[in-house]
């Protein structure tokens, strides 16, 4: 039987891997050898086949030109720094100043070049000069195929591509936009080879379960409790194809809510309400670090003025719903202080922050792994969360699938583009070295 250890016991024994990140080692040396080398598989806490990149995190890369069109169209490429071999641990090794990769084509290669394997949608377009006209489904497939990336999923397929009336997804319309709501987009989506389809925020824009009715127009806007019903039949659906469902709650999931008709929801936050009432099998979670435990420090408990839900807790209890991870990294902010029902508003800016000050004249983007969600309670992190005890812990430990989806982001990734701290290389810099940080996390053990 396989030893159990501590938590205690379990950052002790990780600290080298981790330090071997942060002081000087190699993007390759994390990634190389591939799967199965003689390290052993087993002790990679991250399976490079299901490591990511979300395409919020580089949306500025995407969304230039390419090299390749700006030499065509005869203008200057975007230039910038995408880090050296010693980057982050010297702050200062940026790298030359090089040309940056725009456009899909080019963002898959040199996100494959740098050990990432998939990409999770968040849209389905670039910069439209690239090609005159926005991309086609088949031809984004090309970009990932010739790459050798995989679709990973999208966050483009919320409740409303199901008509209610009908209880199936909108039907396909020619005369529509190829990623109109219901079977046109699916198409486009499933054109592009991805197994998971979702969705952020919350389930409805209502605090209540029941509906809402414009008593001028009719029209219906709907509460939680008949979009618990649709995401669940959405997800019958897309499992029937294959396909599995998800939603990716941010902050205001953990809001609490006011319904009058309800009164006893008072003290029930959101996303309590809608793990209690979905189906697991129909509707996975996939757990934005930084959202989850900021949405936990911002809605207190009336009584306590203190955070009443574990985010951690919660997920072990709905493990087998969980079904990929957005990892993305902060440091606490200490100025914060949260809000209750009757209490004064929050202040301070945001629980966590995503950027700081690597030199004192560079601000840039938290590395996966060296913030205080990344780190966790351990020593040189005194204002981490007790609730989150880091990203390997729980990436280990967390028990259910053995196939989740490990997906780098940070909202934070684009740099600025002009002034004299422009920094346009900062999204894939920060992908890079987030990739290496995490393939070279490794098991003490197989438990």
């Amino acid at each position: 039987m396989a030893r159990r250890i501590t938590r205690r016991q379990f950052v002790g024994v990780t600290a080298g891997a981790a330090a071997a990140t942060y002081l000087g080692g190699s993007a390759a040396g994390a990634f190389g050898g591939g799967r199965g080398n003689g390290d052993g598989a087993w002790r990679k806490t991250v399976p490079p086949e299901k490591l990511g990149v979300q395409h919020f995190s580089v949306r500025d890369a995407t969304a230039r030109l390419s090299i390749a069109a700006s030499n065509r169209l005869g203008v200057a490429p975007t230039m910038g720094h995408l880090g050296g071999p010693n980057y982050p641990a010297d702050p200062n090794d940026l790298g030359p100043l090089v040309p940056l990769p725009g456009g899909y084509a080019e963002v898959f290669n040199y996100l494959a070049s740098v050990g990432v394997e998939g990409f999770e949608f968040f849209q389905s377009t670039q910069n439209v000069n690239e090609l005159g006209r926005q991309p086609t489904a088949a031809e984004i497939r090309s970009y990932l195929d010739n790459a050798g990336l995989v679709a990973f999923g999208t966050h483009q397929f919320g409740p409303q591509n199901l008509n209610p009336a009908t209880g199936e997804l909108f039907p396909a319309d020619p005369s529509a936009s190829p990623t109109a709501p219901g079977e046109n987009l699916f198409n486009f989506l499933n054109t592009l080879g991805m197994k998971t389809m979702g969705f952020s925020g919350n389930l409805s824009s209502l605090s209540t379960l029941g509906d809402s009715v414009n008593p001028t127009t009719g029209a219906i806007t709907y509460g939680f409790a008949a979009r618990a019903q649709h995401v669940d039949r959405i997800g019958r659906i897309l499992q029937h194809r294959g396909v599995q469902y998800f939603y990716h709650p941010e902050q205001d999931n953990y809001r609490y809510f006011d319904d009058p008709a309800n009164p006893s929801l008072s003290t029930v936050h959101r996303i309590q309400w809608v793990m209690a009432n979905t189906n697991p099998h129909l509707f996975g979670w996939e757990i934005d670090i930084l959202h989850n435990w900021s949405g936990r420090l911002r809605f207190l408990n009336a009584t306590t003025h203190a955070p009443d839900i574990s985010v951690w807790a919660l997920a072990q209890a709905e493990a087998n719903r969980v079904m990929g991870w957005h990892i993305k990294d902060g440091f606490r902010n200490t100025a914060y202080t949260g809000t209750w029902t009757g209490g004064p508003p929050e202040s301070g800016g945001s629980p966590y922050v995503q950027t700081f000050q690597r030199t004192p004249t560079f601000t840039d983007a938290v590395i996966s792994g060296e913030g205080d969600l990344g780190a966790g309670p351990v020593a040189g992190h005194p204002n981490a969360d007790p609730d989150e005890p880091g990203f390997q812990y729980m990436f280990e430990h967390l028990k259910g699938p053995n196939q989740r989806n490990y997906i780098i982001e940070s909202d934070s990734g684009p740099g600025p583009t002009t002034g004299a701290n422009a920094d346009p290389g900062r999204s894939l810099r920060h992908a890079k070295a987030s990739a290496a940080a995490l393939l070279a996390y490794r098991r003490a053990d197989k438990s």
